[in-house]
């Protein structure tokens, strides 16, 4: 399933009261977003998530240096841009998601179970 999390830095944020329609930021009015990408194999394993965003804006992706950057590059969390002017999953970034984590968990079931 694909999702949407839209984000915004500390120093951008507002305060505003319960259920309003419309939040005011403080100085700047671009959008940080990304699409996640979560999956669960029938087994019930919840598989390495990936991370779309877009390509040319200030708000990309975590710096190596972000809190437990390391462990979710570890884990085989795919951060990735999306090669276009959305932070949409496309085609190729699908491409990717198949080679990258699909496929490095239907090679390691099929080792467990003993599987050409």
């Amino acid at each position: 399933d694909q999702t949407q999390v839209v984000y915004t830095l500390e120093d951008k944020m507002t305060w505003a009261k319960t259920e309003s329609k419309q939040v005011a930021l403080s100085r700047d009015k671009e959008k940080c977003a990304f699409t996640i990408l979560v999956s669960v194999a029938c087994s019930g394993t919840i598989l390495p998530m990936q991370a779309i965003y877009f390509r040319k804006t200030k708000c990309s992706w975590p710096p190596a240096n972000a809190p437990n950057y390391n462990d979710l590059i570890s884990l085989g969390f795919l951060l990735q841009e999306s090669g276009t002017t959305t932070y949409w999953s496309n085609i190729e970034t699908m491409k990717d998601f198949v080679n990258h984590i699909l496929a490095f968990y239907f090679e390691k079931v099929k080792a467990e179970l003993g599987l050409p």
